[in-house]
């Protein structure tokens, strides 16, 4: 890490495994997802390593991470991966993979999806902030957004807000051709032919 405006090295580790993503989680922390796991490094002090999180999941085997997030309490996180669909292709060629952790209680919930974000909303009656979890999953028959909220970080109490489908169309409607307006190069066309 190298302060640019300093023009100094913060600190350095060297990794026993690859760094396959990473990205600032915050404006202190970086995220580094490995093979095998996600790492958190801390540029607050200039000697503690990357600290080990969690593992990643089975689910996300030989996937493509294309994002991580964090709440900002960095209670709840989520990998997010994309492999293509080797089992059935011809519905869709992507399919999306993502990892839900607790940090309190330490476990992992696998979830079909191929984006995810956290965010929190004030709700009347509720003295503390409500946690919400959104994510989008694609499928041969759609899209799919659900919006969700934790409750006392309990995953068991987890409730479902918002859930929208939208139909993928197999077809583009065709414009009828007495509607179709003539393209520029053949109305010139017709222009110089008409013209003296």
């Amino acid at each position: 890490m190298f302060n640019i405006e300093l023009k100094a090295k913060i600190k350095s580790h060297a990794m026993n495994d690859d760094v396959v993503f990473w990205k600032w989680i915050n404006n202190t922390t970086l995220g580094l997802v490995t093979e095998t796991a996600v790492y958190h490094w801390t540029i607050s002090d200039a000697t503690s390593p990357p600290q080990k999180i969690f593992d990643r999941h089975a689910n996300l085997a030989g996937a493509q991470i294309i994002n991580y997030r964090t709440t900002s309490d960095d209670k709840w996180l989520v990998l997010v991966g994309i492999s293509g669909n080797t089992t059935n292709p011809a519905a869709f060629k992507v399919k999306g993979a993502m990892q839900l952790y607790s940090r309190e209680r330490g476990v992992s919930q696998p979830i079909e999806g191929h984006a995810a974000a956290f965010a929190e909303i004030k709700l009347d009656g509720h003295p503390q902030p409500t946690k919400l979890f959104t994510f989008s999953v694609r499928t041969g028959s759609g899209a799919k957004v659900r919006l969700r909220r934790r409750q006392n970080f309990d995953p068991s109490l987890t409730a479902v807000l918002c859930s929208c489908t939208s139909s993928r169309s197999t077809t583009m409607p065709k414009t009828p051709s007495s509607t179709r307006r003539p393209s520029t190069s053949s109305s010139r066309r017709r222009q110089s032919t008409t013209s003296p």
